[in-house]
């Protein structure tokens, strides 16, 4: 099994705060170039996928599916938990 990296986290959070789509140019967690590692690995997990289809020149949007959705609450709930615990 596949550990998510603490920057693949934020990433999914970050799609979820933004209404379960995120762009290399919306997020501000990760440069550019590593925006696009990070989504590759993330695809291949299906947890995001191709919102649209872009033409050339326009920017690329990712959503979060299904599995990716789920994910992202989890990682909401697990937050929660340990946010709890440091009062």
């Amino acid at each position: 099994m596949k550990d998510l990296s603490r920057n693949a986290k934020e990433i999914i959070l970050e799609a979820l705060r933004k209404g379960g789509r995120i762009s290399s140019k919306s997020q501000r967690i990760v440069p550019s170039l590593s925006f696009y590692v990070l989504i590759k690995d993330l695809k291949k997990l299906g947890i995001f996928e191709v919102d649209g289809n872009p033409k050339g020149g326009e920017e690329k949007f990712w959503r979060l599916t299904e599995k990716g959705k789920k994910i992202a609450k989890y990682l909401l709930e697990i937050r929660r938990i340990l946010d709890e615990e440091k009062r």
